[in-house]
């Protein structure tokens, strides 16, 4: 009888690891799409006024749309590979799935007359609450699985290369910001920002407007060097962003 009972709870074990097979990579699909929708929904956000000027806000919308589609893609592809093996899982770790093999086996085995009564009934409640007692552990282990996922995206993080201090530091002797013929592209083909030359004088707002999609925020990207500008220059106080320390440049 407990071998019984231990192969139904085999059993679930098995059908939760192949529903678990691939989990780490429909979660970091599920996981882009939820970063591109956030980022539509800030940059709809952020950029009303922009879309109601320009009147973009159908092309915004889309990029908004996509984005939901692909994360319901990417969910109802994950819940077609397991629907199966996560509906045997939950069928197998149910009290009744368990209560029904254990009480068939046990009549046959009273009828055969290799088990008691009395024991039957001690097998009855004890198999009973197995389900419940292993499930927290079961929820457990996605937790831990989530755990890795987010370690591991840690561990690539600072397994990035510094960036390179500069030969001869220079500090910035102003705040003043200009664009000299800078030009952008992301993957080296396709270039986001082309030969832009603009002057942002100390104390003043100045204003960088456009439709979406026309380079604003990658220009804003380029200021702090989240990435170094293909051709051109771009300078904060007469030095460019690879040229204080690296200090200095978090300074300001």
């Amino acid at each position: 009888m407990a071998l019984i009972v231990l192969g139904v709870l085999g059993l679930m074990g098995v059908c939760y690891r192949v529903s678990l097979r691939s989990m780490t990579t429909h979660m970091n699909r599920l996981i882009a799409a939820e970063a591109r929708i956030s980022a539509a929904s800030v940059e709809y956000a952020d950029g009303i006024q922009v879309v109601k000027t320009f009147g973009t806000g159908g092309r915004v919308l889309r990029r908004f749309d996509d984005a939901v589609d692909e994360h319901t893609r990417a969910f109802a592809a994950w819940v077609a590979e397991v629907r199966h093996s996560s509906a045997a899982s939950r069928l197998f770790g149910s009290e009744m799935a368990v209560l029904t093999v254990v009480t068939a086996a046990g009549l046959a085995f009273v009828d055969h007359g290799s088990l008691a009564v009395a024991d039957l009934v001690a097998f009855l409640v004890v198999a009973i609450g197995l389900p419940n007692s292993i499930l927290p552990a079961v929820t457990a282990s996605q937790g831990v699985r989530k755990g890795r996922m987010g370690a591991a995206d840690i561990e690539r993080l600072l397994s990035r290369a510094p960036l390179p201090e500069p030969v001869r530091p220079q500090a910035p002797s102003g705040h003043g910001v200009e664009f000299d013929r800078v030009s952008f592209s992301y993957d080296g083909v396709t270039t986001v920002v082309g030969d832009v030359s603009a002057i942002c004088p100390p104390g003043q707002v100045t204003a960088i407007v456009g439709p979406s999609g026309a380079g604003k925020t990658t220009l804003a990207s380029l200021l702090p060097r989240f990435y170094d500008v293909t051709d051109g220059a771009i300078r904060v106080g007469g030095a460019t962003p690879t040229s204080p320390a690296t200090g200095v440049r978090l300074g300001v």
